[in-house]
């Protein structure tokens, strides 16, 4: 009776975590690109969820692993990650299935496993039957320079409107810059004033958590966004994390911003109350964010 209840105990927990492996493509052409999609959809609390390691592909090569990405549906965790994948040797080939270890708040680990996948990779179709054609001989042509004449032309407006743009582009930046001069407040100095505002405020209970942290976050991207020229309004958290890696700044500060979002998107999603003391701290870390990339001050414009 106790192998038993074992046995059904782990039937219930493989019911209740699934793995799916699709392919956007059956077959390709040699040196044609595929993109191979993972998700994995656990129940919140059920346990922790160890990502699979990429077993061996044969005949295949990955070109891009892509990061992996979590949403919140319902009551269930959803895990996804998209692959590019290519082959350069004609045949039939199995992709192997995918094994993540799912181990539970009891220790008892399960392993969740795709499905396998078999994709074909032909070659290029050749028409045999057409008859071969000769090599024709190098032909010299005679150059016309008058021939050319619409290409100058069209050289020359062109090199115009460019002078033109620039000119403008030069007045434009020219009128912003004294427009700042007359003391409108740069994107370090509003992100530093709404912070000092976030902070004087009080805020109670699970709401109260979700807005102090969508205020909070929402006062980092705008700030991102003013001073770097990023645009990350409608990204996830890895999807910034990956872009602000980009930056020669930001990317010495990539443990503060991870800290700001990864506690957010706890208190948002995952329906957590991070505490006062996972304010303060994200709180100060955004502070050191500003304080550390400041706006760096024009020779010959006030202060």
């Amino acid at each position: 009776m106790i192998v038993l209840g074992i046995c059904l105990g782990t039937v219930t927990a493989f019911a209740q975590a699934k793995a799916t492996a699709r392919s956007d493509a059956r077959q390709i052409e040699i040196g044609d690109q595929f993109h191979l999609f993972l998700e994995v959809q656990v129940p919140a609390g059920s346990g922790k969820l160890s990502w699979a390691a990429i077993p061996e592909l044969p005949g295949l090569e990955i070109v891009d692993t892509g990061s992996v990405d979590s949403v919140l549906n319902g009551k269930d965790l959803i895990y996804k990650q998209k692959l590019t994948l290519t082959g350069f040797d004609s045949g039939v080939y199995v992709i192997p299935a995918f094994t993540f270890p799912l181990t539970e708040a009891s220790g008892n680990t399960l392993n969740v496993v795709t499905d396998t996948l078999a994709l074909h990779v032909r070659t290029l179709a050749v028409d045999t039957t057409a008859p071969i054609k000769p090599i024709k001989d190098i032909e010299e042509v005679e150059r016309d320079w008058w021939s050319y004449w619409p290409w100058f032309l069209g050289g020359l407006i062109a090199l115009v409107v460019l002078v033109l743009l620039l000119v403008r582009i030069v007045k434009s930046i020219s009128r912003k810059r004294k427009s700042a001069a007359k003391g409108q407040e740069k994107a370090d100095q509003k992100a530093l004033r709404l912070l000092k505002e976030l902070e004087a405020t009080h805020f109670e209970g699970e709401d109260g958590q979700k807005k102090y942290f969508s205020m909070l976050t929402q006062v980092i991207k705008d700030y991102i966004e003013a001073r770097f020229g990023i645009s990350i309004a409608e990204m996830t958290t890895d999807e910034l994390l990956k872009a602000t890696k980009q930056n020669n700044e930001l990317r010495h500060l990539r443990a503060e911003l991870k800290l700001i979002f990864r506690t957010a998107d706890l208190a948002k999603f995952a329906k957590a109350t991070p505490g006062q003391e996972a304010q303060s701290e994200c709180l100060d870390a955004a502070v050191l964010l500003v304080r550390k990339t400041p706006i760096v001050q024009e020779e010959g414009t006030p202060s």
